[in-house]
Parts: C-alpha cells; structure tokens; sequence
C-alpha cells in the first residue's frame, strides 16, 4: 500500500540538505531557506495512530530517495526525531534536529515517559539545534551536541493599506496554546482606557470559550490569511507577545523586529536577553499587563526607535550565527 501524507511542500529539491517537518511554522520556512535546504512539509489530517504511519514512511522514503547528505527535523514532533535518528543511521546521513521548547520538555514535562524519550533523543541525536543559550545548556547537560540558533528575522511585506490613528493599537499575537496567558490579556482589557484597543489573533474555536460580553474595546480576529496577518502587525502601535515558558523566544518578537514594531513581552530571562531593546516586559497576570499597554503609550516613540537599532542589530549577528550553522551542518556557505 502507497502512504501518502495530505499535504506535501517541495522547495529546492537539488540542495545537499533536506529540512523535514511534520507541521507548518514559521521557523520551518525561514531556516531551511537560509541553509538552502530542501523544505518537506508533511501533514495530515488523519487519526493520530495513522497519521503517525503514514507520516513515518513518507519520511523515510524521503530521506533514503534524497540525494541530500544532511537530515534536518523539527522537534516537535518527538516522533519525528526518533525515527528520523533511525533512518539516517540506516542511511548513513548526517541529522541535526532543530528541538524547541515542546520537543524537549513535551506537554510542558507533564509525563515522565514523554520526558524520559526526549531526554534519550537529545543524546542519541548528532547536533541538536536551539533557539537560546539556556536551551543548549540543557541539551549538554543531558549528554547531547548542541548549538544555538535565534530564528532569523523573516522577511515581512505589509500591503501598504492605511493605518487607522483613531485609537491606540494593542494587538496579542496569540495561537491559543497552553503556554499563552490568553485569559489574563483578556483580562486586562477590563483596565485599559477607552482610546486603547486590543486586537488577539488566532483561531480561538475548540481552544478556549470566550465570551468577550463587557469587553468592547476586544476584537478576536479568528483566522486570517498571512497577508491579512501582516497588515494587522503593521498597524499596530504596540505589539504583545506572552509565555509562561522560561526559555521561549516567541515568534511574535522576531516579526515584531521585522516590522520594528514596540513590543510587550513576557519578563522571562531568554527574552530579556535576546530582546534587549523597544521591548517592556510583564509579569503574566492581568494587572501588569494592562499597566505596560498604558506604559507602551507614552513611551511609544523612544520604544520605536530602540527596535529599529536592535532590528539592524540582529541582522548583523545573523550573518556569524549563519555561518557557524553551516560549519556545524558541515554544509558549504554560499
């Protein structure tokens, strides 16, 4: 029987590396195309038990048809860089597996076995790839090869509609997960003045019930297309991005760079650290979050400017990291 995953996305099929992912996200897409790796994005719609099948398969006949002699995956899914540390042994193919936070601590480190297999993983696996210096401390520390590498700052067109200037402009880049304070953003919108507006992105439906009755000043913008994604980022006055996680660099920030957009994030030490400047860090709870949406008003303008300094900033940096990444994938730098 021929298994075939839904969805399948070919890019540069003649490069030496391949990047493997079972999801669609961001960090997928920019990364592979700065390493000129071919990107393959599985997905499917099916039962979890079949789904994992199909994609397994799929994934190994990718890997061992490819001419590619460097394997990257993403992690999550933990299944994924098990059998793809299988695979590439059986088809002598260097892997690196790019971990983030869920595929090293899965479900949040909730299940002991779920945490025992990646604490396995991240020994077994060649180069284990990470987001933030914490993070490879880690994965060393579990016994593993590590290196660090932020997201690049990815490449954002705003369509150039006109921005409203009626009211000041929050918006939550949100997906609902677990890890997101989404109740208490709401929440705070209760302390808000009536010239802010907060915008929370994201399809909420089968996530959370929310009832947004008493909050006029709330809009849920539901699913959007990336266009309409953008243009929302880009009329913005200030941009919120929140975690409980402690060593999650969220993806809002990086776009928020790209856009030099002021952001408010969560006060963690990995995004203090890496995002150092245009930024106000909360607390997660209500009260503190509203206070740095009033904050981020008044200091709008000086915000706006430290992330157009940090934005040029980054970019340089990115040139070094690029180049110790290729060197660690032992691929050819163009």
């Amino acid at each position: 029987m021929k298994y075939m995953a839904d969805n399948v996305n070919y890019f540069n099929k003649s490069s030496n590396s391949i990047w493997i992912t079972w999801e669609s996200q961001v960090r997928n897409k920019t990364l592979s195309k700065e390493i000129q790796a071919a990107l393959y994005q599985l997905e499917s719609k099916k039962a979890r038990l079949r789904r994992y099948i199909d994609l397994t398969i799929l994934t190994f006949n990718i890997i061992r048809k490819s001419p590619a002699n460097v394997v990257v995956v993403q992690n999550p899914s933990i299944i994924l860089a098990l059998v793809a540390n299988i695979f590439c042994r059986l088809t002598f193919k260097k892997l690196a597996v790019d971990a983030h936070n869920g595929g090293l601590f899965p479900i949040d480190g909730k299940y002991w076995v779920l945490n025992r297999l990646a604490e396995i993983i991240v020994k077994i696996t060649p180069l284990t790839i990470v987001s933030n210096e914490e993070l490879k401390k880690y994965v060393e520390g579990k016994g593993g090869k590590s290196i660090v590498v932020p997201d690049p700052l990815p490449a954002l067109t705003p369509s150039q509609k006109n921005k409203s200037t009626e009211l000041y402009k929050a918006v939550f880049v949100c997906t609902w997960a677990r890890d997101e304070p989404y109740a208490e953003v709401i929440e705070a919108a209760k302390k808000l003045p009536e010239n802010i507006k907060l915008y929370i992105t994201g399809n909420h439906k089968g996530r959370a019930n929310i009832s947004l009755e008493g909050y006029p000043n709330v809009v849920l913008t539901g699913y959007i297309s990336d266009t309409d994604y953008v243009d929302l980022l880009d009329s913005a006055d200030v941009t919120i991005d929140l975690t409980t996680r402690d060593n999650c660099l969220v993806c809002g920030a990086y776009e928020s760079v790209a856009l030099e957009k002021p952001m408010i994030l969560s006060n963690k030490k990995a995004l203090r650290s890496y995002f150092n400047k245009g930024a106000l860090y909360t607390e997660n709870n209500a009260e503190d979050i509203a206070e740095n949406i009033v904050k981020s008003q008044s200091l709008n303008e000086e915000l706006a400017e430290e992330v157009k300094q940090m934005k040029l900033e980054k970019t340089y940096e990115w040139k070094n990291i690029k180049k110790d990444l290729f060197l660690a994938l032992d691929i050819k730098c163009s």
